[in-house]
């Protein structure tokens, strides 16, 4: 993702039930633990919601993050009681959206008391900064790509060189061999 980007992402846990093949929501109560990892490994957010939310980060530098979505282990998927054991599974919805949202235009145009115009030309603007900074880091990207090419390509050069060099001294060294065995055995 490139930098100074905002990812908001919402999620819901409903048990399954594949025996019988019933969706539920979870208990009240149950919680879901999201961590955020950025790009150099550092944990950027670690935080504890219920069984539905959404949370939201920036981006501080560009780069792949690693998000984590986990839930209090086995609560989730406990029989109620030991006569009726049920085999359920947790199943998690998510949606991500990068950028901000159109509830975020709107709550600007009524704080800001903006006209509709003025408002989508706001929203038209962050739009290409969002484009011009993905294009960015996809040229970065695009930039270390080529750099590996080159290096894999001159190391694959050199690996051909060396065998054409090696297949030559050993033909040399076998004509010579050769040679001094029809020698030796007088044969020429």
């Amino acid at each position: 993702m490139p930098s100074d980007t905002l990812m908001t992402a919402s999620y819901h846990a409903m048990l399954v039930t594949p025996t019988i093949g019933i969706i539920t929501d979870t208990k009240v109560g149950q919680s879901m633990m999201v961590k955020v990892t950025n790009p150099d490994g550092k944990t950027i957010m670690e935080r504890t919601y219920g069984s539905k939310g959404r949370f939201a980060f920036t981006t501080q530098q560009a780069g792949s993050y690693l998000m984590c979505l986990s839930s209090e282990k086995g609560a989730w998927t406990q029989p109620d009681s030991k006569e009726k054991p049920t085999q359920q599974r947790l199943r998690v919805n998510i949606s991500f959206h990068i950028g901000e949202t159109r509830s975020y235009y709107k709550e600007a145009a009524k704080n800001e008391e903006m006209s509709r115009l003025k408002m989508e030309t706001m929203r038209l603007s962050d739009q290409i900064t969002r484009i011009m900074k993905e294009q960015d880091y996809a040229r970065s990207r695009e930039d270390v790509f080529r750099k590996i090419s080159e290096i894999l390509n001159s190391r694959v050069l050199w690996w051909a060189c060396v065998q054409v060099l090696l297949v030559v001294v050993v033909g040399v060294w076998q004509v010579t061999h050769m040679r001094g065995f029809f020698i030796k055995k007088k044969i020429s």
